[in-house]
């Protein structure tokens, strides 16, 4: 059923702080200002889709998880997608290829990718409810296939739209949509609570009481090892462990990562001479520092995590 005034409202309320996650993801991954103003909440058909927009449009599947169950779409202007393509590249954004190859929708891939999280994130902490949004593979359609694009998602849709604009390019529409069933979970709809049931009469006249419903009274969990865990672990001794020494960090936008070749030289978080990081299974367990024996590396042990908080991994 249609969303009623309080829904819409909601969903009106949570586009500025989705709007606002999502942008900062997009700016961060092209280095670029970003804004994406929100522009109402509406419900739509999935045959008039295709007005929202003109010529080539770029479609993303999302699928969202948590209070909200269920698919929704993503599109935008391929002319905005491909100033984001040319950035990711390496260029300047200057030059936007007229038609989006396979090259530039894998650059994209990952953007979608941080777009749609970022997109529930900023719905999810405006509405307070626990949404996560994951993207799906990104395609280039005409407007007009849009609405098979939809097909999926019902013949009665909710539209989430914002403009957006990529610095150095123009405003264009953007719009999430979703059918009315998840939007109204969304925006926090449920379903009117039952009636309470009638008392139920017996075979004899009498009136069967509704059972008691009472919460389980569980004992407060203590910490370390029960007793005996200390033989146990005797039967673990030759499980085989992936040991890694981490030197350092480092985060690098898309176009940098492409631009890497022989020689290229990438700038770590860590200062020459710190400890490094000493890893079992991913969890840090210890530091040490880089030694040669013989003609190989080895670290030597400089700190051990305390072994209780080792076991709590």
């Amino acid at each position: 059923m249609p969303l009623n005034e309080d829904q819409i409202g909601a969903l009106s309320g949570a586009l500025g702080p989705a709007g606002e996650a999502a942008a900062g993801a997009l700016g961060g991954l092209l280095g670029r200002a970003v804004t994406l103003a929100p522009a109402g909440v509406s419900p739509l058909a999935a045959a008039d889709l295709a007005d929202k927009f003109f010529g080539s449009v770029v479609a993303l599947p999302v699928t969202l998880s948590g209070a909200a169950r269920g698919a929704g779409l993503v599109a935008f202007n391929e002319s905005t997608a491909g100033l984001m393509a040319d950035i990711l590249v390496g260029g300047d954004g200057s030059n936007p290829p007229e038609a989006l190859n396979e090259l530039h929708l894998s650059a994209l891939g990952e953007l979608g990718g941080q777009l749609a999280s970022a997109l529930g994130e900023g719905l999810g902490s405006a509405l307070g409810r626990a949404v996560a949004v994951s993207g799906g593979e990104l395609a280039a359609v005409q407007a007009q296939d849009l609405p098979a694009s939809a097909a999926g998602l019902g013949a009665a849709l909710t539209a989430l739209e914002f403009s957006l604009e990529v610095e150095g390019g123009l405003p264009s529409p953007f719009v999430f949509v979703v059918g009315e069933a998840v939007a109204a979970s969304l925006a926090g709809g449920a379903a009117a609570p039952a009636p309470a049931a009638a008392p139920t009469t017996g075979g004899f006249g009498g009136t069967m009481n509704a059972p008691v419903v009472q919460a389980a009274q569980l004992s407060q969990l203590t910490g370390g090892l029960p007793a005996g865990a200390g033989n146990n672990l005797e039967l673990l001794m030759d499980v085989p462990l992936r040991v890694t020494v981490e030197l350092g960090r480092t985060e690098k936008l898309v176009k940098e990562v492409l631009a890497l070749g022989p020689g290229s030289v990438l700038e770590l978080d860590k200062l020459a001479g710190e400890p490094v990081d000493i890893l079992v299974n991913e969890k840090r367990i210890a530091t040490g520092e880089v030694v040669v024996i013989d003609e190989n590396f080895g670290i030597r042990v400089t700190e051990i995590i305390a072994p209780r908080d080792r076991v709590s991994f």
